[in-house]
């Protein structure tokens, strides 16, 4: 249970940093 837990946190923490790092790109690129 805490495994499956963690485990989604991690993927959730990854796909913020993905996103972050999308719209700084595209904030660049717009510019």
């Amino acid at each position: 249970m805490t495994k499956k837990k963690n485990r989604v946190k991690n993927e959730i923490v990854l796909w913020t940093l993905t996103v972050v790092v999308l719209l700084i790109v595209w904030y660049f690129f717009e510019k």
